[in-house]
Order: C-alpha cells, then structure tokens, then sequence
C-alpha cells in the first residue's frame, strides 16, 4: 500500500523514514481484511499505515527526538507539506494538533525538562534518605524492645525459681499452716476428734511433726492419751483460753500438765 502524495511531487520518505515496512495483521479469511500498519522506529508502536495516522503519531510521539532531525519536514503541517489524506483531501487534524505540538517542541527543545527532572529526582532522593533514616530509628527502637522484654523475662524467671527455692526450703508445717484449712480427724483413745489443722498448728508443739507427715490407712492421726482430758486441751487450742481444770481432782490435773508438756503445749491455767 503506497501512501498518498500531492501533484507537486513533495516525496512522503520523510515521514516514511520514521516507520518500518509496512505488513498485514493476521485475521480470519472469512472476515475483511484488516488495514495495514507499520511500527513506529521510535516507540515501537504498531500504526495504521495512513498518511493520517502516521503523521499523528508521529506529532504525539515522545521517543522521537527532532533536536536530531532538524530538516526533517514531515512534522509539517499537512498543507505545508503537501501530504493529503487517503481520501484527497488536506487533513485539518494539523490545525487541532499545532498547540500540542509547539508545546512538546518547546518541552523537549528546552532545558526546563531536565531542570525538572532533576528537581524529581533529588526530592526522590530526598524522600529514600528521609525513609532510610525513619527505618534505622524504628529498628533501634525495636531492638530496645526487644532487650527490655528479654530483661523483664530473666527478672521474673529470676523471682520464680527464688520463690520455688524458698518453698522447697520453707518447713512442711508452715507450709500447711498458710494453706487452705483442711479438716484433721484424731483417734484418741479410741475417740475420734475432728478439727481443723490451722487449730493444731502451733510452732514447737508435737502436732507441728506430726501433721507433717501423712495419716494412716484410715486418714486418722492416732493419740495414746486420755480422751476425757484430750477434751479439754482440744477446747483450749480452739477458744485460746487458759486451760479449764475445774472439776478435776489433782491427779488429773496432773495428767493434763503431763500431756501438755508432752506435746509442747503451754498455756496459763485459770
């Protein structure tokens, strides 16, 4: 397909120096056949092969630099030019397309654009130096974190194990004494007492060992001693009063000094 020319002989190789040869797409044999196009040497851009077309775009194309082709007259104006349309006529898209064009010519011809650019790029750099130094902040801020809830950790595994060590050292009656209450059961004499362990543990006393280890089979602690008397001592760790001896003779207080001194007992009789 040849393109257009007018009678005065004005040659179209000028404009058709920009493009390449000019082919025939693929398309469906039972279709038209599609227009012809030619790919623009500058951008790469696959045009349709028209006087037209090829002229608008080669005013609007950017990678073609006409600092270079200084005589290249095919950025013309179409009457300037002679080129005419497929259709014969002059194209009047030059007319429309003029401002565009004097405005690229002035852009690309000037300094102002590489002035400008380069403004871009040292604000780019700008910015990349502002995030750089943004991003070293937040991970010195984050490794002092890190070191802190590292400490924070070691502090209080530190605690535990000394609160563990203290447990284990701490002695089986106290222990006891500041857990919940649990309900004792005694068999003195045969009778059995039931009260709690908080109301035997006193320190020094024979309750202290022997509520540190473990009852018998029957979950009892068994007392050779007196149940009649045992009462009144029971009564006495209960009430923390002094011990009630009236009504017994003086045998049996007696008795009941012996088995407080036996079990490390003391306390004021009234």
């Amino acid at each position: 397909m040849a393109l257009r020319r007018r009678r005065t002989g004005v040659e179209v190789s000028a404009l058709k120096a920009h493009f390449e040869e000019p082919f025939t797409p693929a398309h469906d044999e039972s279709k038209p056949r599609p227009t012809a196009r030619a790919l623009c040497k500058h951008c790469g851009a696959s045009v349709t092969y028209s006087t037209t077309r090829l002229t608008s775009h080669l005013g609007g194309c950017m990678a073609y630099d006409r600092r270079s082709s200084p005589n290249d007259h095919s950025m013309a104006a179409p009457e300037a030019s002679g080129i005419v349309s497929e259709r014969g006529t002059v194209a009047n898209s030059g007319v429309v397309r003029e401002p565009l064009r004097a405005s690229l010519a002035a852009l690309l011809g000037t300094s102002e654009l590489d002035a400008t650019l380069r403004d871009m790029a040292t604000e780019m750099d700008s910015i990349v130096a502002d995030v750089t130094v943004k991003e070293s902040t937040l991970c010195l801020q984050e490794a002092r974190i890190d070191a802190q809830v590292q400490l924070l950790t070691e502090i209080k595994a530190d605690a535990q194990r000394e609160n563990d060590r203290s447990r284990r050292d701490e002695p089986a009656p106290k222990r006891r004494a500041v857990a919940t209450s649990n309900i004792v059961t005694l068999n003195v004499g045969g009778t059995r007492f039931m009260t709690a362990d908080d109301t035997l543990l006193m320190w020094g006393t024979y309750f202290e060992n022997l509520l540190s280890s473990p009852p018998n089979s029957d979950g009892e602690y068994f007392l050779d001693l007196n149940p009649d008397l045992f009462r009144r001592v029971i009564r006495l760790l209960r009430t923390a009063n002094p011990l009630d001896t009236e009504g017994l003779s003086n045998t049996e207080k007696s008795e009941v000094q012996d088995m407080l001194d036996d079990l490390g007992i003391e306390w004021p009789q009234r």
